[in-house]
């Protein structure tokens, strides 16, 4: 059934206008203005997808625009409020193909989906011990009896809550429960469009075990389950050793895609094909008669830098020294630079664990707790004051490589330096208020080692094999994360369950009843489709992969700009119908004909819209143009328009390919095949 329908002005109904009305406009009697054409039929048409115009023209965009623009351009999303994105069409169906590409693959490994509620208790939090270190990234609220809600960014404590309720027996494990749901995260600084924002969809799976090998199975099986995800969408994922970090546990992997815009750095050998992030990765302190260590004992240290932390209680100044120039490390005879950037905040964070890696305005933080500490406190009792104040203190850490030098010329660092590019008092004038001619200092080494602050880079020895492997350290994009938990949230919420005496399942010091061994794991669903779009988009626009894209093929013609046949009489279809038919022809060929997309938008030049196809990054294009038209010369009219019938087998269209390079004329009866076998190879 072919239905068409258009909207009126809703200035006024259609009619005879009013004396009044004709007296204001006399250029038009009649006021008739068509809106928007759809068409209704078996075929999944462009017109009837709605993809809002972009607010950067096609001409004006840049050629290294973030993948965010392109998204945004392409009609994917809009941005609702700062970190918060409405879905249109176009994104939705990437979302949703994505959410069934891993509803798949948990399922085939015996997972169960739920939908838990996005509203989550605060006595829950509270108990497992999380509340207070992930508070300031919650959205909390209250009802109307002042009980106290928030919107999970994770459902660790509601599952474990849920399981309690209903799980009695060892009988019912393993449990494995998975779902598919909106998560929300208070972030401080949004960024990057989705792959950082404040609501998202994310997959969140949670295992319960009887024993810690049925937990390893259990994880190995996650793992594989989200290798054969990353397959089948393409993309070059690599699983990373991890901190479990607020999450607890001892055991857990990263899912890494590299890409420019990732805010985590792995590292990976290609020898023994360790992966780890660098949070987790030690660079190791070389012994002073290594070649590393003989190499920065006879480079020449030009000048030594600082980089200052602070603590959360303010009142110890982290100063980490580390050579900022080096000349004669390499045989080029260049300096090597260094910079806060090298700094690693987690080999500092080993030694001051209650560091603030957070504050970015170092010496204003510090001179207030000068201030602060300077300034007297009155005491309650007899009104007096005193000037005994907590005395601030300055932890002096040395990396390594200034081991020799400072055995030489100590004067290059200065123990009690300050931030000096503030106006803050002067070294000497701090020196006479306050009390810390004694400061806290950590020189040199610790132990007969030494520490080491910097990062690893790539072309470092491996830490798993040595110098058999080299590291190649690349920044990446975190797409899913794996934890084994044990009972870091089982103990505490007193999740036990009955064990027969016919078993050898047994929980502590032989009691009939063990506490379940938990894992949890999460893929980001949103992040998926920033960071794929951002891995292949060049800069024409998106390239998606065949498992994940909007639609896997879209047809289109050469059409007048009337969108009429020149010669009506003839009774000929136009070149509309030209795309109708090969869109049909393609339908049955693709494994879903849902999957095709007939680019029937009128008043387009078909240059605009090839361009606009290049910007959503669809798969494949079919276009029936010059190539068609020339093809049926002799046969039919001039315009190369089809006489009604069957589609001409001999008919010529261009078929193309961005990802895999590919710009062809293909004949129809070929038409079917070529295209399979390009959309197998993507």
């Amino acid at each position: 059934m072919l239905a068409r329908w258009q909207v009126r002005s809703a200035a006024r109904p259609a009619g005879r206008p009013t004396a009044s009305a004709t007296c204001i406009c006399q250029v038009s009697r009649w006021l008739r203005e068509e809106r928007r054409y759809a068409t209704l039929d078996h075929r999944n048409r462009w017109s009837n997808v709605w993809t809002p115009a972009p607010k950067v023209k096609l001409s004006d965009a840049k050629r290294d625009e973030e993948s965010h623009a392109k998204l945004v351009r392409a009609g994917f999303f809009r941005q609702a409020h700062s970190g918060v994105f409405h879905m249109l069409p176009l994104g939705l169906r990437v979302q949703d193909k994505i959410e069934a590409v891993v509803d798949k693959h948990m399922k085939s490994i015996g997972c169960s989906r739920v939908s838990l509620s996005t509203i989550s208790s605060e006595k829950l939090w509270a108990r497992s011990g999380r509340l207070q270190s992930v508070k300031g990234e919650l959205f909390q609220l209250s009802d109307r009896k002042n009980t106290k809600y928030l919107l999970s960014p994770t459902h660790e404590e509601e599952i474990t809550e849920l399981v309690s309720q209903n799980i009695r027996s060892y009988r019912d494990l393993p449990l494995r429960l998975y779902q598919i749901t909106r998560k929300y995260r208070d972030e401080m600084r949004p960024r990057h469009g989705i792959l950082r924002s404040r609501e998202f969809i994310m997959k969140d799976l949670y295992s319960f075990d009887a024993s810690v090998e049925d937990a390893m199975a259990t994880y190995e099986q996650v793992r594989g389950a989200y290798a054969a995800i990353f397959a089948e969408l393409k993309v070059p994922v690599l699983a990373a050793r991890a901190s479990s970090g607020d999450m607890g546990g001892d055991l857990s992997h990263e899912y890494h895609l590299p890409a420019s815009l990732g805010e985590d750095f792995v590292a990976h050998c290609g020898s023994c094909n360790s992966t780890a992030n660098l949070e987790v990765l030690a660079a190791p302190v070389p012994d002073e008669d290594s070649d590393a260590a003989r190499k920065f004992s006879s480079a020449s240290i030009k000048s030594v830098e600082a980089w200052r932390g602070i603590t959360k209680d303010r009142q110890t100044l982290v100063n980490v020294w580390y050579p900022s120039e080096v000349l004669g490390l390499d045989e080029s005879g260049h300096a090597t630079a260094m910079t806060d950037e090298d700094i690693d905040i987690y080999a500092i964070k080993a030694i001051v664990p209650d560091l603030d890696a957070s504050i970015e305005d170092i010496p204003s933080a510090w001179f207030r707790t000068l201030t602060k500490a300077q300034a007297p406190v009155d005491t309650a009792e007899t009104g007096e004051t005193t000037e005994e104040p907590v005395q601030p203190k300055i932890l002096n850490l040395v990396d390594w490589r200034l081991r020799d030098v400072l055995r030489k010329d100590p004067s290059m660092v200065d123990l009690l330096s300050w931030p000096y590019h503030r106006a803050v008092p002067s070294a000497s004038v701090i020196q006479d208020a306050f009390d810390i001619s004694d400061p806290v200092v950590k020189p040199l080494s610790s132990g007969a080692t030494g520490f080491n602050f910097m990062k690893v880079r790539t072309g470092d020895d491996c830490t798993t094999c040595g110098a058999e492997g080299s590291l190649v350290v690349d920044r990446a994009i975190e797409l899913g994360h794996t934890f084994y938990l044990g009972t870091r949230y089982t103990s505490k919420d007193a999740l036990d369950v009955e064990v027969s005496a016919n078993t050898a399942l047994t929980g502590p010091g032989g009691k009939n009843k063990l506490t379940p061994l938990m894992g949890c794991y999460g893929l980001g669903i949103s992040r998926i489709l920033g960071a794929v779009a951002d891995h292949l988009a060049d800069a024409q626009g998106l390239n998606w992969p065949r498992a994940i894209a909007p639609y896997e093929v879209v047809v289109l013609a050469d059409v007048p700009k009337d969108g009429r046949a020149k010669d009506a009489s003839s009774g000929t279809p136009s070149m509309k119908a030209v795309a109708e038919r090969i869109y049909d022809e393609l339908a049955g060929t693709v494994a879903n004909a849902g999957e095709v997309l007939l680019d029937d938008r009128e008043n387009m030049a078909l240059s605009y819209k090839l361009k606009d196809i290049d910007v959503v990054g669809y798969p494949v294009v079919v276009v029936a143009g010059k190539g068609w038209k020339k093809s049926m010369e002799g046969s039919v009219s001039s315009e190369g328009y089809v006489a009604d019938g069957p589609l001409p087998q001999h008919g010529v269209v261009e078929v193309q390919c961005r990802q895999l390079g590919v710009k062809q004329d293909v004949e129809v009866c070929e038409l079917r095949e070529f295209v399979s076998s390009l959309l197998e190879k993507l």
